[in-house]
């Protein structure tokens, strides 16, 4: 492990503690923007069941019967016309003549209801013409409607795996500086992480301890707060738990409180941002928190070389 002066252990440690701070700071605008475009996937609303809604909906008209009595009435008159023709009788007498000309009312009758049936018939072919017609302007609207959605969602997703990966090489580049600068072996692994940081460097800062290692050392004084629940070391704790910390953690407190205001700024300026997809590399307030990374990672990495 390299032993530094005081100064020059306090300076080497808020550089760590800015770089693990922008860690944090981008996988939060990751997990956020990823939420954020989760809402804005265009999603396709469609009734599936529309076709079969407005064929339920078509309401045919019953067709009319002809009494049966009027058929037997026909007949009978037919019967009663016809008989002299078979008897070959030389006259119809009058007895025969009344019942025959009594068939005018069921021929009369059955004609009605015969036009009827034939117009109720028109009627309901019309009910399913449109019906037709009907089920394929639906067909044809969510043919269109599935066309633009699926134009949408590829835009979307263009927009979110261009975003994305973005934002992931962001990450990456700033987590090789990170690895490049604990390189120095001035931290102890075991320590090289946000909350252990923010402690040492209080400890270091208030006097409580001069050096790192040794019985009266920040190490030794960390884990002993540890075991004494005086300070928390599970990051996910802490920031459900922001407030409790404000009294023993006082650095750790004020790093993930500017944290949250520069994450939830972008954040909210994301949200802001109308339409499906999102144009990340035109976000000025993302564009200056990477430069203000930028600009950490290089002087981070510029201390550390000059330190020899």
């Amino acid at each position: 492990m390299k032993t530094l002066e005081k100064d020059q252990l306090m300076e080497y440690i808020r550089h760590a503690i800015e770089l693990e701070s922008s860690m944090i700071g981008e996988q939060t605008l990751i997990d956020e923007y990823t939420a954020d475009m989760g809402k804005r996937k265009p999603v396709l609303s469609e009734n599936t069941h529309a076709e079969e809604d407005v064929q339920k909906q078509v309401q045919l008209d019953e067709l009319p019967s002809v009494d049966i009595a009027a058929y037997a009435v026909l007949a009978a008159a037919f019967l009663m016309l016809f008989i002299p023709l078979i008897a070959k009788l030389p006259f119809i007498p009058i007895f025969f003549m009344i019942p025959a000309i009594g068939m005018i009312i069921p021929v009369i009758y059955i004609v009605r209801v015969m036009r009827k049936r034939k117009a109720i018939t028109e009627e309901n072919e019309e009910k399913k013409k449109q019906c037709r017609e009907e089920c394929e302007r639906i067909r044809e609207e969510r043919s269109r409607n599935r066309e633009v959605h699926s134009k949408l969602l590829e835009e979307w997703q263009t927009s979110f795996d261009s975003n994305t990966s973005y934002m992931a090489r962001r990450q990456a580049e700033l987590s090789g500086v990170l690895t490049e600068y604990y390189a120095a072996d001035v931290i102890f692994p075991k320590y090289r992480n946000l909350p252990a940081l923010t402690s040492i460097y209080e400890y270091l800062m208030t006097g409580r301890c001069e050096e790192l290692t040794g019985p009266n050392g920040a190490y030794n004084l960390y884990e002993m707060e540890l075991r004494q629940n005086t300070v928390i070391a599970q990051l996910n704790a802490i920031i459900t738990n922001l407030e409790q910390i404000r009294q023993n953690q006082f650095m750790l407190y004020q790093e993930l409180t500017k944290l949250n205001e520069t994450t939830s700024r972008i954040s909210a300026d994301i949200s802001a941002i109308r339409g499906y997809t999102v144009a990340l590399t035109e976000l000025s307030s993302l564009n200056a928190y990477y430069s203000a990374v930028t600009a950490e990672s290089t002087s981070a990495l510029a201390f550390m070389h000059a330190l020899g």
